[in-house]
C-alpha cells in the first residue's frame, strides 16, 4: 500500500473480498484492516442492501454473502481486472492479497 487512504467505497470492497474467507466479525475486521465501529456500518449497509446475511449460530453472528452480494463480487472482481489489465492501475486495497 502507497499510504494513502482507502475511500468507503474500497474499504466497502474489501469487505466483501474477504468475506470470502471470514464470516465473523473479527475475521473480516482484520482481514479488512478497518476498525471495529466502521465494520458493523458497512456490514449494517450490506445488510440493507440485501448483499449480507447475518445468522446467529451457537450465540456467535456469521456474515456470509447472498446470492446478490456474490454478483456484486464479481462485478468488482471484473472491473479491477480490467482497471489493472487495461489501464495498469494498482488499487489501494487489500485485493492483491485476494485472488481474483
Amino acid at each position: 500500500m502507497s499510504g494513502q487512504k482507502r475511500g468507503s467505497l474500497e474499504v466497502a470492497m474489501d469487505v466483501l473480498l474477504v468475506m470470502e474467507l471470514h464470516d465473523k466479525q473479527t475475521g473480516i475486521q482484520y482481514a479488512a484492516n478497518i476498525d471495529y465501529l466502521k465494520v458493523r456500518t458497512i456490514l449494517g449497509n450490506l445488510m440493507d442492501r440485501g448483499f449480507v446475511k447475518k445468522d446467529t449460530i451457537r450465540n456467535r453472528n456469521l456474515y456470509n454473502l447472498t446470492e446478490e452480494g456474490r454478483e456484486l463480487l464479481n462485478h468488482i472482481k471484473t472491473v479491477k481486472r480490467q482497471m489493472k489489465d487495461v489501464w495498469g492501475l494498482q488499487d489501494k486495497g487489500i485485493s492483491d492479497k485476494t485472488p481474483l
